[in-house]
């Protein structure tokens, strides 16, 4: 399992800023995420960050989002343009 943290609000004058943590321990299966509203994935638990930018720049247009991490996590950065 795993937790999603919205750390910056889109009201709070910057970008929005979410991050997906992986419980420690985790050696198999998928997860969805919702970005915008938008159902994503589902992503394998070692799925590159590649692939999971690719599948969020579809839903919600190229270049309207930034992700950082290491493939596999634990920790997944999403930065959200303000709207």
């Amino acid at each position: 399992t795993g937790t999603v943290t919205e750390t910056v609000a889109h009201n709070a004058g910057a970008n929005e800023v979410q991050t997906i943590t992986l419980d420690a321990g985790v050696t198999g299966g998928t997860w969805p995420v919702t970005i915008l509203g938008i159902p994503t994935g589902p992503f394998w638990h070692d799925e590159t960050a590649a692939v999971i930018q690719a599948a969020f720049e579809e839903a919600i247009g190229a270049g309207n989002v930034t992700l950082t991490g290491a493939d596999g996590g634990p920790d997944t950065v999403i930065s959200l343009p303000r709207t």
